[in-house]
């Protein structure tokens, strides 16, 4: 999965990578290791991480962990 310069990732992105850590609904822990997991693979790639997508990044999660899983 590779994320674009200023795109988050899709809802599918997401699940699959929290069935892959083992996140599940309203995990305290869960948000930190979704954010961390797609900042490297955004490093990774040779993007840089701007604070406004680290912010709109973890309000998805937030939203997705809570609401979707």
């Amino acid at each position: 999965m590779m994320i674009s310069n200023n795109s988050l990732p899709m809802a599918e992105d997401i699940s699959l990578a929290a069935h892959q850590l083992h996140v599940t609904r309203c995990s305290p822990n869960g948000v930190q290791q979704l954010l961390a997991h797609f900042i490297t693979l955004k490093e990774l790639s040779g993007q840089k991480v701007t604070r406004q997508f680290r912010a709109s990044l973890k309000r998805l999660l937030q939203t997705h962990v809570c609401y979707v899983l």
